[in-house]
């Protein structure tokens, strides 16, 4: 199994990285600020980038769904 390899840094800025990478965890279970954990693998890039060239049209397509409820709609008085 490959592991992830991090760029050299000093001690003060790895736990400054180390800290945001999870979840802004200083100790187990106390989160001074608000972190991240994620990662994104060479699969799921190459699945995303081939989703990628069909969003306009997927955007295009809710649109056209989306105008007789606008049209629908339009100009009526909603009750909060």
């Amino acid at each position: 199994m490959k592991r992830e390899r991090s760029p050299p840094t000093t001690n003060a800025s790895r736990g400054a990285a180390r800290c945001l990478r999870d979840h802004g965890q200083s100790t187990k279970y106390v989160h001074d600020i608000e972190g991240y954990n994620g990662r994104l693998d060479a699969i799921q890039a190459g699945i995303l980038r081939t989703k990628l060239r069909y969003l306009a049209k997927w955007n295009d397509q809710r649109r056209e769904k989306r105008a007789p409820l606008r049209r629908a709609v339009r100009g009526r008085r909603w009750r909060a």
